[in-house]
């Protein structure tokens, strides 16, 4: 079963928040509101900044392998499992071909 590590259905809020707390205090916007983030945004704050402090998935921060709880935004449904890479039989297969005889 795969863990959906990145899926917004297993947002771990307290990891999010986190994230977007460190990033804000490192532009010297401390704190979670919206008036904190246009400040972090104003000072020069980008995505990538707060995803280098864990608003981001498993897959990002650690390469697949386990988090844990309260690490990052998007951990998947276990964050103590990290993300394995499945073959899984979706999509649509065709075969063409012409017999002669």
């Amino acid at each position: 079963m795969e863990n959906h590590v990145g899926d917004a259905r297993f947002l771990d809020q307290a990891g999010a928040l986190g994230a977007i707390s460190a990033t804000n205090s490192s532009f010297g916007c401390a704190g979670t509101s919206a008036v904190n983030i246009n400040c972090a945004i104003a000072a020069g704050a980008t995505i990538s900044d707060y995803a280098n402090n864990g608003l981001t998935d498993g897959n990002f921060w650690t390469g697949g392998f386990p988090v844990g709880a309260g690490q990052i935004a998007f951990p998947g449904k276990n964050p103590n499992f990290g993300q394995v890479q499945f073959l899984e039989p979706v999509g649509r297969s065709v075969y063409n071909a012409m017999q002669v005889k």
